[in-house]
């Protein structure tokens, strides 16, 4: 923050101020549901007063987002990368579940359902800043690739 401010945030005798107690603590919330994603913390009232035109300025050798032709091709990169990992590691976790604890397919739909939720996965779009439609999707797809790899791979021979 003192980088941000060009000073430490609170004064000698005071303490820190209250504004950057609350930012801070929008920011640092253990609760996902409760913890503030990137635009509502940008427009904090401590970001405000203390850093608004640098919060609303890009930064030098970027564009605005709405100017940017490749944005959308970006974003897209952005959201199958993270949905890629997110089904490699939820794949890895349905091999032990199975070796391990006995999930039949059964078991393991119940316990990716979850991360389906679209709750879920409206915050995820709006904490990486993409699209909730495009990561609604995106995950729709991968998950059921997902489910299907798993049952052709771990349960093949049932049928």
């Amino acid at each position: 923050m003192t980088c941000a401010l060009g000073k430490f945030p609170y004064s000698s005798r005071g303490g820190l101020l209250g504004q950057f107690c609350d930012f801070l603590d929008k920011c640092l919330k253990k609760d996902q549901t409760e913890r503030w994603s990137v635009k509502p913390l940008l427009n904090h009232e401590f970001i405000q007063r203390y850093c608004g035109d640098q919060a609303a300025t890009p930064s030098p050798g970027t564009r605005q987002t709405a100017e940017d032709p490749d944005d959308g091709s970006k974003e897209q990169a952005a959201v199958d990368s993270i949905v890629q990992k997110v089904a490699e590691h939820y794949f890895k976790d349905a091999k032990e579940l199975i070796k391990e604890h006995a999930y039949t397919l059964d078991d393991i739909l119940a316990w990716l359902l979850p991360a389906m939720q679209e709750v879920k996965l409206s915050r995820f779009a709006e904490q990486i800043g993409a699209s909730r439609s495009l990561v609604c999707a995106k995950f729709q797809e991968v998950m059921n690739d997902l489910l299907h790899d798993i049952e052709e791979t771990y349960f093949g021979d049932a049928k």
